[in-house]
């Protein structure tokens, strides 16, 4: 395995960071690394900033599709289909599109508190009502209330959960047999699964993230956020890969999504989502 530098800072050096940025620390986690991204993503990005050539680019190509199958299957041990990839502009968007296609004005969407805090402005910005399954805190870990989430998901005007794995902000991986309980409960209830698991690369000592659409009664249930905005420091970019098993609601996800204007890929994405799902991607994360 290569070595790789982590202990330089990026250079902030006329970078407008925001308040969240200290010089004086080294920050390996959470939304912003403090740290450059892999040396193989730099150099992809600045040969295609050499071109000059930043315009419309297709998302169907063979290098693209391929790059995210491989990764999902080596790294996440999650093996898909090429179809089920649908790009779309950031995972917020995407539950933002998924949101609007599913459901309608003033119901509910399911969240699990203490959760990622932008959900709330999605849902509310959508004009959706956020329903709290608020998680149980018991001898120093987090569980999900299950009682309490049948309880909403029978409600019939809860037609949605965002279902976030690893869980910001607790980290916690939520094991397989909680996954077929939720999974159960919302193919019972017809309740759409939203899974965010765009922190799926950040695990360690041997753990690996049960890729919800893997679950059986899960996987015609489901829309599943994947991204490389969390491992490979790309959160200030709106791009992520959705992956929609089931093809009737692929097919009403992207008609939703092409109505809010979608277009093409951002070419410079399009060669980061390339370049992070290769070898040395992998070898960058695994370091």
């Amino acid at each position: 395995m290569r070595n790789f530098d982590f202990e330089t800072l990026a250079d902030a050096q006329d970078v407008d960071l925001g308040t969240d940025y200290n010089p004086d620390l080294i920050v390996l986690s959470g939304a912003q690394l403090h740290l450059k991204t892999a040396p193989c993503v730099i150099e992809a990005l600045i040969k295609r900033a050499a071109s000059g050539l930043y315009g419309w680019t297709a998302s169907d190509r063979p290098a693209y599709i391929n790059a995210v199958k491989n990764w999902m299957k080596e790294v996440r041990a999650y093996e898909i289909k090429k179809e089920w990839i649908v790009p779309s502009y950031g995972t917020l968007k995407a539950i933002s599109t998924s949101i609007r296609a599913f459901t309608d004005e003033n119901d509910g969407i399911i969240v699990q508190p203490p959760v990622y805090v932008l959900y709330s402005r999605v849902i509310t910005n959508a004009r959706r009502r956020i329903v709290y399954n608020p998680l149980i805190y018991r001898n120093g870990y987090y569980e999900m209330d299950f009682e309490n989430l049948e309880y909403l998901m029978a409600r019939p005007e809860n037609k949605m959960m965002i279902l976030c794995n690893p869980h910001n902000p607790i980290m916690d991986i939520w094991e397989e047999e909680e996954l077929k309980t939720v999974a159960r409960l919302a193919k019972k209830y017809n309740v759409l699964v939203v899974a965010d698991e765009i922190y799926a690369e950040h695990v360690f000592y041997g753990n690996r993230v049960t890729p919800y659409s893997t679950i059986p009664e899960a996987a015609d249930n489901c829309i599943v956020c994947t991204s490389i905005g969390k491992s490979f420091n790309f959160t200030g970019t709106s791009h992520s890969n959705i992956i929609i098993p089931n093809e009737e609601i692929r097919k009403k996800y992207v008609t939703q999504r092409d109505a809010e204007h979608y277009g093409s890929l951002d070419p410079f994405m399009y060669t980061a989502v390339v370049a992070a799902y290769s070898r040395e991607g992998k070898e960058w994360i695994d370091a």
